[in-house]
């Protein structure tokens, strides 16, 4: 199904002003995590042959996670900032919402429980 002509324009605009919305908050965006502790998780001295390497990569794994789920937090308060700036009436905001906002809010609800899950593991494998 394709959208309609003014729903594509829709679409453009607000993922337009989305960018516009994006870029200034990208600005203020901390420095990510260092991979420093994976580093020395991985030259470690362990009992086990190779835990060091599994450590090591899990750990990266959930940094860039985290890192990742920064970025779609910066990505959501974009989106709601556009949405409340815009001059939208109430069914495009919706439709909006649903196409460009819903699917960054569900993953960015379900991340913590996901990188608890990671760390979990990490700390499973070191006992």
């Amino acid at each position: 199904m394709t959208a309609s002509p003014t729903e594509s324009e829709l679409y453009r605009s607000s993922y337009a002003a989305f960018l516009d919305e994006y870029a200034a908050l990208h600005s203020t965006k901390p420095n990510p995590f260092s991979y420093e502790l994976s580093d020395q998780a991985e030259h470690a001295e362990w009992r086990i042959p190779l835990l060091g390497c599994l450590i090591g990569g899990e750990l990266r794994e959930a940094l860039n996670d985290i890192h990742q789920w920064e970025g779609q937090l910066l990505s959501l308060q974009a989106w709601t900032q556009m949405l409340v700036k815009s001059d939208l009436d109430e069914q495009a905001q919706w439709t909006v919402r649903l196409h460009f906002v819903e699917p960054v809010a569900t993953w960015c609800l379900l991340q913590p429980s996901a990188t608890r899950d990671r760390l979990g593991n990490i700390a499973n494998a070191t006992s």
